[in-house]
C-alpha cells in the first residue's frame, strides 16, 4: 500500500529486493498464517519476530456507515469516494494521515484534514526533518487546513 501513494512508487523496489534476499538465504517468511507452539519449538529459532503490522480501526458507531472508509481503501479505491474528503487523523508518520493528505491531494480531492487537540503538525513529524519540511511546505501551498483541537463526534450522509 506504500507504494500507492503519492511519490512513493520505488518503496516497491526495495519489497523485490528484500524477498529476493530472502529466498536466496533461505528465509522461511511466514504470512497470515497460525503457528501452533509445536511449530515454532520445531524450527528451533535463536528468536521469534511477530511482525503484526497494523489495521486502521473505525469506530463502532461509524463502522457501517458508508461514506465512512480506512485510510488504505482510499489509497487502493476499493471503495466508491466523493471528491470532497475529510481525512480524520493525522497523528501516524509512517502509515499516516498526512500521507494520505498529499497521495489524495494530487489526485485531485478536495481535502479537509483534522487532528487532535494535543497534537501539532510539526510535532508528528519530528526525527525526519526532510519529509517534515516538505509536508508542511505541502500543506501550505496546497492551502490544505488544518483543523486542530477537532474532535469527530459523528458523520452524517451529508
Amino acid at each position: 500500500i506504500l507504494a500507492a501513494e503519492y511519490k512513493k512508487e520505488r518503496f516497491m523496489l526495495m519489497v523485490d529486493w528484500l524477498e529476493t534476499q530472502l529466498k536466496k538465504l533461505n528465509v522461511p517468511v511466514y504470512l497470515n498464517r497460525e503457528l501452533s507452539r509445536e511449530q515454532v519449538e520445531a524450527s528451533n529459532p535463536d528468536i521469534l519476530v511477530i511482525a503484526a503490522g497494523s489495521e486502521a480501526t473505525i469506530p463502532v458507531k461509524l463502522k457501517d456507515k458508508p461514506n465512512v472508509i480506512t485510510q488504505d481503501e482510499s489509497i487502493l479505491k476499493s471503495k466508491p469516494m466523493g471528491k470532497n474528503v475529510v481525512i480524520w487523523g493525522l497523528n501516524a508518520f509512517w502509515k499516516g494521515g498526512l500521507e494520505t493528505v498529499t497521495t489524495l491531494g494530487e489526485q485531485g480531492y478536495n481535502i479537509k484534514a483534522l487532528m487532535g487537540s494535543n497534537t501539532i503538525v510539526g510535532q508528528l513529524l519530528m526525527g525526519n526533518a526532510g519529509r517534515r519540511m516538505y509536508l508542511l511546505r505541502y500543506l501550505r501551498d496546497k492551502k490544505i487546513h488544518v483543523y486542530t483541537k477537532a474532535k469527530l463526534l459523528d458523520v452524517t450522509e451529508e
